[in-house]
């Protein structure tokens, strides 16, 4: 059987792949990314070993701390002190790291074009990439919604005012599981919209509908991801990492 840390380690290899594929990078920002890659990975390392010199320091003090604790003694002066000093220490270290790295992603942003910036934007991580235009991991199109907004069309009147709230508050909730943890929604508006676009999808002709179908489906998939909100954190995990770098070589051969 493939080991785990095998099975990670190739799935997040096709991952960078594909998202490579995407992009089409040329010659020139091949060799910007290895460069800044190989930054990030010396920088990661020095990281490393920092954080486990100052782990290796607090954990006595850690273990002082937890006798005291057991014994319902008072914690000393000296003792308190020296936690707080080395934990500031980490955090200084992991804030110093982490604007280092964004600094190198900024970087890495700028030797981008813009529609390579919009794949990275959208760029949804898959292992196997569907047929067609979609060729970079990701889903080629919100057949779903596509379902979803068909069925809206179809309600008799009274059926759709009658279910109206109740579908829209499922849709709803539907998004709200589906969001990325980073992503903030504000559910009164997100209904609102969502009805709002139920709406027009029912207000169309059927021709209006077959021209603008796409482009609704398009709109209420993307309240699950705005474009931008996590530009730096893909370029980070995926255009940093270490396992770009041996792609990109091979692939410049």
């Amino acid at each position: 059987m493939i080991g785990l840390l095998i099975f990670l380690s190739l799935s997040n290899e096709i991952r960078i792949i594909n998202l490579l594929n995407g992009l089409e990078l040329d010659r020139a920002q091949k060799e910007r990314i290895i460069a800044l890659a190989t930054s990030a990975q010396k920088l990661h390392r020095e990281y490393e070993s920092e954080k486990e010199g100052l782990e290796a320091e607090i954990e006595p003090l850690l273990q002082e701390l937890k006798e005291v604790l057991i014994e319902h003694d008072p914690i000393p002066s000296h003792l308190r002190k020296s936690i707080h000093r080395v934990e500031e220490k980490l955090i200084r270290l992991r804030a110093e790291y982490h604007s280092r790295l964004d600094s190198l992603a900024q970087l890495l942003t700028e030797c981008l074009r813009p529609e390579q910036i919009y794949v990275i934007e959208t760029y949804q991580p898959c292992l196997i990439p569907p047929p067609g235009e979609a060729k970079i991991g990701q889903s080629e199109k919100p057949l779903g919604i596509y379902h979803l907004l068909d069925r809206i069309r179809k309600m008799p009147e009274p059926v759709y005012q009658r279910n109206r709230d109740r579908i829209i508050e499922r849709v709803a909730e539907r998004i709200v599981l589906h969001a990325p943890p980073w992503q903030k929604l504000d559910q009164k508006l997100l209904k609102r919209e969502i009805g709002k676009i139920f709406d027009r999808t029912r207000s169309l002709t059927p021709l209006e509908y077959s021209i603008q179908r796409e482009e609704l489906a398009e709109y209420l998939k993307g309240f699950t991801h705005r474009p931008g909100s996590d530009l730096e954190p893909k370029i980070r995990k995926f255009l940093l990492s270490e396992e770009v770098i041996d792609l990109l070589k091979r692939s410049s051969q």
